[in-house]
């Protein structure tokens, strides 16, 4: 749904760029009688509502990419750090489990000093 919304701002976006393309060029087309390019006032006003709206669509477009790039790597370090979570219980198990096999074999020290006194 995103994508969709993002690729429709995005055509906007394409459209009032074009729009404020053609009003720059029919703007040069027209040149005064002293030879300087001018706009008209409603030309002004149209470009300036086109560079409002582009540059409005521009930074929400880019906002949103960072929102979700954010929202992506968040999702990530979530996974990973259930994930971390797992294998250090796993390994603190295996260590226990380890210990205890190690401690079962090692004979007492009572042991040890009644067999050295027999």
């Amino acid at each position: 749904m995103v994508r969709t919304i993002a690729a429709t701002v995005l055509v906007v976006l394409a459209s009032s760029l074009h729009s404020m393309a053609k009003i720059r060029g029919h703007a040069e087309g027209e040149l005064d009688g002293s030879g300087v390019v001018g706009l008209t006032p409603t030309d002004q006003v149209l470009l300036a509502r086109h560079l409002l709206e582009a540059s409005l669509m521009g930074y929400s477009l880019f906002l949103a990419l960072v929102i979700d790039r954010l929202h992506n790597y968040v999702k990530e370090n979530r996974r990973l750090r259930k994930k971390l979570e797992e294998v250090l219980k796993q390994n603190k198990a295996l260590e226990e489990a380890t210990n205890g096999k190690l401690e079962e074999n090692r004979p007492d020290q009572k042991d040890l000093s009644h067999a050295k006194d027999n």
